[in-house]
């Protein structure tokens, strides 16, 4: 077999000084070989094809008191958006 893709997920939790949580999700894309893109040009191999995190703000009940989500490597265009 040979590596093609790998795709990384990571969640973390974090209490805050306000009495909220932040949960963090962070999800990232490489691929083993380069190609070109019709949007961002030549991608490396290893270099990440999506970079994206996203945030949901919570409070005791579970109530979302705020999303973020940010998309710093994606095939085309960079997105941001915040709800609060």
């Amino acid at each position: 077999r040979e590596p093609i893709h790998t795709r990384v997920v990571e969640c973390k939790g974090y209490r805050r000084n306000d009495g909220l949580w932040d949960i963090e999700g962070h999800i990232t894309d490489r691929k083993t070989y380069s190609y070109t893109s019709n949007e961002r040009g030549e991608i490396k191999a290893g270099e990440p094809v999506h970079d994206m995190w996203i945030r949901l703000t919570v409070d005791d009940s579970l109530l979302v008191t705020a999303i973020e989500a940010v998309t710093s490597r994606l095939s085309s265009t960079v997105r941001r958006i915040h709800i609060s």
